[in-house]
């Protein structure tokens, strides 16, 4: 992927695209005629001229890459979640459970990509393929999307009720930093608790030899072999 031709081309063909479709979907887009992005002029950059600034940019935003990516070959082509989708998020959490109590910016990220992976899995489990960023960011904006971010809202309005019911105070300063502390050390917790399960089943020979098992029902006997 030495080349901008060569990335053009890589992701034409990651979104079932056409140059002819490309084209006019570049010629529909808002803002204006961008400039060089007729059909021989997208014929010329494929076969390795120098597309201009804007061109480059325009083309990054519809075929879902970055644009640095398509530009200069620098860090990955997709971004993992576009930020526009981000915002739904935080707009559906913020109805149930306002985000601003999560002022600790690892435990928003955290949520938001929770947000983002489980989306994702519900959109290509429904789509029986996989996804680019574009394509799930539209569903990440709409019923699914939303539906997954109150869900998580949800889940975190039950650590704030007590036994009896009442609801721990988040606007006394106190009890709301109590709250964010135990939260984000719950997350800490669970985290290194899941890796310490999994290092010691990996270094469990009689928890290998069952995964192992589990993975062979029926060995082969020696005369097959």
């Amino acid at each position: 992927m030495d080349t901008i031709a060569a990335r053009l081309t890589l992701a034409l063909q990651r979104n079932n695209q056409s140059v002819r479709a490309f084209q006019r979907a570049l010629k529909d887009r808002e803002g204006g005629e961008i400039q060089g992005a007729s059909y021989p002029n997208i014929r010329r950059y494929l076969g390795g001229a120098e597309p201009n600034p804007s061109f480059l940019k325009a083309a990054a935003e519809e075929l879902g890459v970055r644009v640095e990516w398509l530009t200069f070959n620098s860090g990955p082509a997709e971004d993992p979640e576009p930020a526009g989708a981000r915002s739904v998020f935080y707009e559906e959490v913020g109805k149930v459970f306002p985000p601003y109590l999560l002022s600790r910016p690892a435990v928003q990220q955290g949520l938001a990509a929770v947000w983002w992976e489980t989306v994702q899995r519900r959109a290509e489990t429904s789509a029986g393929r996989r996804m680019t960023p574009l394509e799930v960011s539209e569903v990440a904006k709409g019923d699914v999307g939303r539906d997954v971010a109150k869900r998580i809202g949800r889940a975190l309005q039950e650590p704030l009720y007590a036994t009896d019911g009442s609801a721990i105070d988040l606007n006394e300063p106190i009890a709301r930093d109590a709250y964010i502390l135990a939260l984000t050390q719950a997350l800490s917790i669970a985290s290194q608790t899941f890796m310490r399960a999994i290092s010691r089943m990996l270094s469990d020979p009689t928890l290998r030899r069952a995964t192992e098992e589990d993975t062979n029902v029926n060995p082969p006997t020696e005369e097959e072999v």
